[in-house]
């Protein structure tokens, strides 16, 4: 529904009509979408989320697109890349990777939150497993991880393979999310590829925090 929006924001727009914004969701909901039930508090959402997301603003009674917003509404309806999912409800047991990574994602630096999001990762280990600021990314996951000098255990890994399992999975996370940004420019223009990707970081730091440090 925030994608038919958009596209019908814009046509009315360049035509210099501006309808109440709640008809015009309506309207676009009923000529986009089929077997919608609509509801007062669906038009409310879909008006709340695209203001705060920075795709419309408000201003004399009236919804406008944002520059951020006529970059989607420019694309056919199917190639708009919207977030479906509020990042808060997903990661909300991680406050501190909220923290690190919502500002971008809110913004559209989708790349740029996905870095902090496993930079955030590589601090919590580093910090839990008492290491100093010289150890970072793959190393840093090895002095951690590592089934026979490493720093920290996670009490399920019962045999070898399991923390060494654990020590890889720690290092090629590092590897391929965080040390390329590292180097390079890495964009991400898809958002719904970046909260997988930040959800897995969240995932990841759960382990880290049930993990135990060996003295």
């Amino acid at each position: 529904m925030k994608k038919a929006y958009l596209v019908e924001l814009l046509a009315v727009s360049s035509q210099g009509n501006f309808p109440n914004p709640k008809s015009l969701v309506a309207y676009a909901a009923r000529k986009h979408l089929t077997n919608i039930n609509l509801k007062i508090e669906d038009i409310n959402t879909v008006l709340r989320e695209l203001d705060r997301d920075s795709y419309i603003h408000f201003n004399n009674g009236r919804y406008f697109l944002t520059s951020k917003g006529v970059k989607q509404a420019i694309r056919p309806i199917k190639n708009i890349q919207l977030p479906f999912n509020d990042l808060t409800p997903l990661i909300c047991s991680q406050y501190k990777l909220m923290r690190a990574v919502n500002d971008d994602y809110r913004a559209g630096n989708f790349g740029d939150a996905v870095f902090n999001s496993f930079r955030h990762l590589e601090e919590r280990v580093r910090n839990k497993a008492d290491l100093t600021e010289k150890s970072y990314g793959k190393p840093l996951m090895g002095a951690a991880f590592n089934s026979k000098s490493g720093k920290l255990r996670h009490p399920k890994a019962k045999i070898d393979e399991e923390p060494d399992s654990l020590c890889e999975l720690m290092r090629g996370a590092i590897g391929f999310f965080k040390n390329p940004s590292s180097h390079r420019t890495v964009d991400i223009e898809d958002p719904n590829i970046a909260i997988s990707i930040i959800h897995f970081a969240k995932m990841l730091l759960d382990i880290v925090d049930e993990c135990e440090l060996i003295r």
